[in-house]
């Protein structure tokens, strides 16, 4: 008898938590913005390429992979001017040989 009990208090618990939850939609996942999202790595120790892909947003809902961002013009530029340019090697991927920057400066990537 008492198993019997706590097998519908288990039961009854059960349905009391499941019911609390609702499903949760915030409008920034349905928005279909096209913002450009980079995502990548700045090797500054000259031992592994730097590498840069470049992507668009889509509704978290979309069943399409993401747009790639191809025909894109990258470099980076360091604190003294000097720039180097990144090439394209596939599709929405962006290179830089390995090389050494200066530690000490500012770098940045440009489109």
């Amino acid at each position: 008898m008492r198993y019997w009990l706590l097998k519908i208090g288990f039961f009854a618990l059960l349905l009391i938590v499941d019911s609390c939850v609702e499903p949760f939609s915030p409008p920034e996942t349905n928005s279909d913005e096209n913002y450009l999202v980079i995502d990548g790595f700045l090797n500054v120790g000259g031992t592994d390429s730097t590498r840069i892909e470049l992507r668009r947003t889509q509704n978290v809902n979309a069943s399409a992979a993401p747009a790639i961002e191809t025909g894109a013009q990258l470099w980076v530029e360091e604190e003294n001017g000097e720039t180097s340019p990144l090439s394209e090697s596939g599709w929405g991927l962006y290179t830089l040989p390995p090389r050494q920057f200066n530690r000490g400066g500012q770098v940045q990537v440009e489109d």
